[in-house]
């Protein structure tokens, strides 16, 4: 495949802190590929691949956590374990983009969680109401100090389990207003996805992508982060993404939930695409 353009380093960096991450120090990185143990790559200081850039441990780039960040984990936490009819992850498309309502609480008329789309995720609070028709219609706001900020409007409908509505900005100037139809679904990593499913499961060769050009790997290294459900805010990555029936976006901090392979390979992965970009007349072709 080949993608729009080339990801430089400074957009990278970019890419790394919108995560959040913190410094890998939070307790909750979890090997999803079960391995602890990783073997070390021997690299021949005299070789080509000594001059690529390395990246390290992707799990302690950017600054640490928000205390949003923290709230929406407790928040899916609770997501996660709840029978609750309307608790879940509501997804669909919301304008050109994909959209992830979800809805942590509803209890007593009183509705909490949070959405995420295009790169963003904002909380949302507000009310429900349980209809006669077997419906039940809900008002959300978002917390109202970004100018992109706006209200939520819509019903869930019991027996077809789907939530329509609208959504409505608080600043019009700059802002539409959208409808959507949403479904609800239930996410789970899944390492088998995507189409270098590999990088999720064993450590790569330099020899196996030495022939990929920029675009490829940037691809590939981007797919990692979208099993884990990364909500991209690059346009190319994201349509690509949302496009595919596996992704879901879950969140913009998702590097606590790589695994060491992962780690490991978007770090060859990173090596190789900014040496392919220096050196693209000479390497490999």
């Amino acid at each position: 495949m080949k993608f729009l353009k080339t990801l430089t380093f400074l957009s990278f960096c970019i890419f790394m802190m919108s995560c959040g991450g913190g410094t890998g120090t939070d307790g909750g990185n979890v090997d999803n590929a079960g391995n602890d143990d990783i073997p070390t790559r021997d690299i021949d200081p005299n070789s080509a691949k000594a001059h690529f850039t390395k990246l390290g441990d992707v799990k302690k780039i950017g600054p640490a956590k928000t205390e949003l960040q923290q709230k929406i984990e407790a928040l899916q936490d609770q997501i996660n374990i709840s029978d609750n009819p309307y608790v879940g992850y509501w997804v669909g498309k919301f304008g050109k983009n994909m959209i992830n309502i979800m809805i942590a609480t509803a209890e007593n008329g009183k509705v909490g969680g949070y959405s995420v789309c295009a790169g963003n995720y904002r909380m949302i609070t507000g009310t429900y109401k349980n209809q006669k028709n077997g419906k039940t219609s809900f008002i959300l706001d978002e917390p109202g100090d970004d100018r992109y900020d706006g209200r939520f409007e819509f019903t869930i409908d019991g027996a077809t389990k789907s939530l329509a509505g609208s959504w409505s900005p608080f600043e019009p100037d700059g802002n539409s207003a959208k409808k959507y139809t949403l479904k609800k679904r239930a996410y789970k990593y899944d390492k088998t996805v995507g189409e270098n499913p590999e990088t999720a499961q064993r450590l790569l060769e330099g020899e196996e992508i030495y022939n990929y050009d920029a675009d490829d790997l940037r691809m590939m290294r981007s797919e990692i982060y979208a099993r884990h459900g990364y909500s991209f805010k690059e346009k190319d990555m994201r349509y690509f993404f949302e496009s595919k029936e596996w992704y879901m976006p879950m969140s913009n901090d998702i590097r606590g939930k790589l695994s060491d392979i992962e780690t490991a390979n978007i770090d060859l992965i990173y090596e190789y695409e900014t040496y392919v970009e220096e050196h693209y007349d000479d390497f490999g072709r």
